[in-house]
């Protein structure tokens, strides 16, 4: 059984170099890996329990072990370093839709109150904190914030922008802003509009009084808004200390970047088996790691291509004959191109 709070060795390759190197204890116990520290944050972290509550039999050290280090790591910017690697191998597999952001706002319980935390006005005047994401147009998050819950979602809306990393992978500068930016009624200010236009950003925001009509494109931000309150940690804000819950949203984000990494995984393998690199018409052509492109965008004679140099590679090694590349149609269904790259590409790994 695969348990999620496991460090896979891939992820923990590009976790290990952010780490800051601890100094050798001359006296006393020898402290325990980072790797099952982190272990011990990520069950913290799924499965919401308190760190005092920590079992010991996992041998993941105890809650306050666990504490001292995420405290150390997010005041060193392991997280913060993170996020821009795993956003750059994104960026480099043209995974991140540029072309919108959306940004969405929600409601958490805050049971012990502290900072950032207010009375909200959605839950009876109790005390609670606001989530405030902004993801690009396929619900990657690209920064979260953290206010009281009688915070308006207005105030949010610039700082949530320059909140962005800058994001490498590509030739050229870094970027840290899409080209268009859609909002609901609950961020609709003239101000923040001419604050768009004039970085370069198109204002899709909707008027108040009037029909919301940017609900079809906001699925992303609502999908991941939902993604990062199934960590059961972060559905209540439990921490007094902003930094320490600062720290499980920024690893709950790195591991939304994971995820979508290794779904992607699988085309990578299938189109490095056939030698093929694709390009999308809208970001120009992919370097690096260029290979997470899903089929969906890929077209009809691209995909006939790679498929034909993989079967003549396949059929060779088979002595079967060559599928018939002209069952290969723009018509196609996403799942219909993913199934059929599949058995014409898989026999070519071999």
């Amino acid at each position: 059984m695969v348990v999620p709070w496991v460090v896979s060795e891939e992820l923990w390759e590009r976790i290990e170099p952010l780490l800051p190197v601890r100094p050798a204890a001359r006296t006393g116990p020898k402290p325990l890996p980072d790797r099952a520290v982190l272990q011990g944050i990520l069950f913290v972290l799924y499965t919401g329990i308190g760190g005092e509550d920590l079992p010991q039999e996992l041998g993941f050290g105890s809650g306050m072990t666990c504490w001292r280090r995420l405290r150390d790591w997010q005041e060193a910017g392991v997280f913060a370093k993170l996020h821009e690697v795993l956003l750059a191998e994104l960026n480099a597999a043209a995974a991140i839709d540029w072309s919108r952001a959306c940004v969405g706002a929600s409601h958490v319980r805050a049971k012990k109150g502290g900072p950032d935390t207010g009375p909200s006005p959605v839950d009876r005047g109790k005390t609670g904190s606001k989530h405030h994401l902004i993801c690009d147009g396929g619900g990657i998050p690209l920064a979260v914030t953290l206010t009281g819950g009688n915070r308006n979602d207005i105030t949010q809306l610039i700082p949530l922008l320059e909140a962005i990393p800058p994001v490498r992978g590509r030739r050229g500068r870094p970027r840290r802003k899409p080209d268009a930016l859609v909002a609901d009624r609950g961020d609709d200010h003239d101000r923040d509009r001419d604050l768009l236009q004039r970085r370069g950003i198109r204002p899709l925001i909707s008027r108040r009084g009037t029909r919301d009509n940017n609900q079809t494109v906001r699925w992303g931000v609502e999908q991941t808004l939902a993604l990062l309150h199934q960590f059961r940690r972060l559905a209540t804000h439990w921490e007094r200390r902003t930094d320490i819950h600062h720290g499980f949203l920024a690893l709950a984000t790195s591991l939304i970047y994971w995820r979508r990494l290794t779904k992607t995984t699988c085309q990578e393998l299938l189109m490095r088996g056939a030698g093929f690199v694709a390009s999308r018409p809208d970001s120009g052509p992919v370097l690096g790691p260029s290979l997470y492109l899903p089929a969906k965008h890929l077209h009809a004679r691209e995909i006939a291509a790679a498929c034909g140099s993989a079967s003549s590679t396949s059929c060779s090694r088979t002595n079967t004959p060559a599928p018939d590349q002209s069952a290969i149609t723009a018509s196609m269904s996403y799942r219909s191109r993913t199934q059929l790259l599949r058995q014409l590409l898989l026999p070519a790994l071999v």
